[in-house]
Order: structure tokens, then C-alpha cells, then sequence
């Protein structure tokens, strides 16, 4: 039961939290590496948005989320300024398996997108040091590349 009211809290949270992009626009899809999973994105700025990611395991009972706040510099790289952007920002990650400890982390995520012309694609590459803080301290790494449909209204 508490992994059924998790997982509809995390859809929930993708949908409520989460190119050189417009204000409001909303983009998802999958990221992979570690961790793998559905990962949403909501822009609430030109150079601010909130993104979100959720994996999940049938076979060990576990899922895991984290939530970001991205600040976007489309000036950092020296090609195709209004296309590609750095992103830096921090987050939380959440880690829920059956029979163990919840586990709750502080992500720092920096990372590099790159929206697709003519398409509404976003293409991203992500690492994020993160350090557990419950229920021990514990230091690890999260790297992630993925795609997004971007839905452009």
C-alpha cells in the first residue's frame, strides 16, 4: 500500500513540479544510466525550470525519485547559443524499497541540454554528486543522459 500511494505522489509531483524554452512548457521522457526512468520537466521561466525522475524496480519492490531546481545559462557554450544551455542547480532524491530503511539525499545536478531544431526534442546529459542524509551519511553519484518530448503550446 505505501508503495502505491508513493508512486501516485511521484506522478502527481512530475506533473505539479516539474529549446531555449517558454515559460510554461512541459516536456517528458526517459533518462538513462543511473539512475533509469520516466523524467519530466517544467519550465517556469526562460532560465528556470523544476525537472523530476522516477525509477522503479518490479523484481526488489523499490522506487526511486529525485526533484530538481535547474537554472539555465544559454551563454556558456560556444555554439549554437539559443539551442544548447548549461544547468546547474540542487534537488532532492528519495529512495523507498521494501523491508529497508527510506533513504533521503541532497543532489547538486549539473548538467548540459541540447533542444533539437525544428523538432521538440530536448537531448541532456547530467552528473549530480549527491550525499545521503537519512538514515546514515553516505556520498555517491547519479549520471544520466535522456531525452524529452517537449510539448510546445
Amino acid at each position: 500500500m505505501r508503495l502505491v500511494k508513493l508512486t501516485v505522489w511521484l506522478g502527481l509531483m512530475c506533473f505539479a513540479c516539474l529549446s531555449k524554452a517558454e515559460e510554461g512548457e512541459f516536456a517528458v521522457g526517459l533518462a538513462a544510466l543511473n539512475p533509469s526512468g520516466l523524467t519530466a520537466k517544467y519550465w517556469v521561466s526562460d532560465t528556470v525550470a523544476y525537472d523530476a525522475l522516477a525509477e522503479w524496480s518490479f523484481d526488489s519492490s523499490k522506487i526511486e525519485m529525485h526533484a530538481d531546481y535547474l537554472i539555465h545559462d544559454f551563454t556558456k557554450l560556444p555554439w549554437e547559443a539559443e539551442r544548447t544551455a548549461v544547468y546547474y542547480g540542487y534537488g532532492v532524491k528519495v529512495r523507498i524499497k521494501k523491508g529497508s530503511d527510506t533513504t533521503v539525499a541532497i543532489r547538486i545536478p549539473i548538467g548540459a541540454s541540447y533542444f533539437i531544431d525544428d523538432m521538440p526534442f530536448e537531448v541532456f546529459g547530467e552528473v549530480a554528486p549527491r550525499v545521503r542524509v537519512v538514515p546514515s551519511t553516505n556520498a555517491s553519484l547519479d549520471l544520466i543522459i535522456g531525452i524529452r518530448y517537449r510539448f510546445l503550446w
